[in-house]
């Protein structure tokens, strides 16, 4: 999902702050989950159910989010059509019927108190792969929130599929400290990658992981378009 944008911000209306981009979006993402999604579940907790996922509409979320024509946030309609398609899906699967589903999968599969971090990934590869409006398929199966590059070719049948799972891989992310709370501990969060975005590759670069084959190109100025082709 794409970001807030650099004309959005969300005035939380328990602290009075006034919040944009990432810390935006999460304090707008909270008051939207306990004004329109979240139900108790038969385990004591709050989750959120097929149904009002599916019935999410554009004009709940903007209200929630504050959305004006002075306040545009980026991608609206598409935040509410994954939501859709998270209850959709939701509605259709054998093993997850509200959104906490998910949390108690991965506390089965776990032993001992303990979850490996890739556990968490799988799950969440396995589970909610297909509600990625632009989700990579082939032959009847879905890769999820991955890309492609021109120079992968490999030969086991998913072509130029690169399995980054951005998406994926941040909210394993965001599921480790609420794992922690209850009580589970969360192992070999080396076994995720750092997430594929402009942040992470600056950092990669800054700190060698990444060398650039032709240094010579970093002092040229290049089109945006010929960077994302491969230029450096």
């Amino acid at each position: 999902m794409r970001g807030a944008g650099d004309r959005w911000s969300y005035a939380e209306p328990v602290s009075g702050l006034d919040l944009t981009r990432s810390e935006g979006l999460a304090a707008a993402s909270l008051h939207f989950f306990f004004d329109h999604l979240a139900c108790r579940d038969d385990r004591g907790g709050f989750a959120a159910s097929a149904a009002k996922l599916k019935n999410v509409c554009l004009r709940d979320l903007e209200k929630v989010f504050q959305v004006s024509a002075g306040n545009d946030l980026i991608g609206v309609e598409g935040r509410v059509n994954l939501l859709n398609r998270l209850g959709a899906l939701l509605e259709k699967s054998e093993f997850l019927r509200r959104s906490s589903d998910l949390l108690q999968f991965i506390l089965e599969e776990s032993s001992q108190n303990e979850a490996d971090a890739s556990q968490i990934l799988r799950s969440i590869l396995v589970h909610f792969n297909s509600i990625w409006p632009n989700g990579i398929w082939r032959c009847d199966t879905c890769y999820g929130d991955a890309g492609f590059h021109p120079l992968v070719n490999r030969i086991d049948g998913i072509g130029r599929i690169v399995p980054f799972h951005k998406l994926s891989q941040w909210l394993s992310y965001s599921l480790v400290e609420p794992l922690q709370n209850s009580g589970i501990r969360v192992v070999n969060l080396d076994g995720l990658t750092g997430l594929p975005e402009y942040r992470n590759g600056g950092l990669l670069m800054d700190s060698g992981v990444l060398r650039v084959k032709q240094p010579d190109l970093l002092q040229k100025a290049m089109p945006l378009c010929q960077i994302l082709e491969g230029g450096t």
